[in-house]
């Protein structure tokens, strides 16, 4: 199987003080893009969804995955 590596090209922000997990539906959060990947973004406005893959990285309390077999 081949690996998989992740590497960022913005954050996200919004007014959440303390990390938390889950109970984000009412949140409006604001994504930053880096200047150089902004390029990539040309036509976006012509569609009515994207998938954002994000990293919740101050949650303290991580949620432990097992593989089924």
């Amino acid at each position: 199987m081949k690996e998989i590596t992740l590497k960022p090209i913005g954050i996200v922000k919004n007014n959440v003080k303390e990390p938390r997990f889950g109970n984000f539906a009412n949140e409006v959060s604001e994504i930053i893009v880096d200047e150089k990947f902004k390029e990539a973004l040309d036509g976006i406005d012509d569609y009515s969804h994207v998938i954002i893959v994000y990293w919740m990285d101050k949650v303290k309390d991580r949620i432990q995955l097992r593989l089924q077999q």
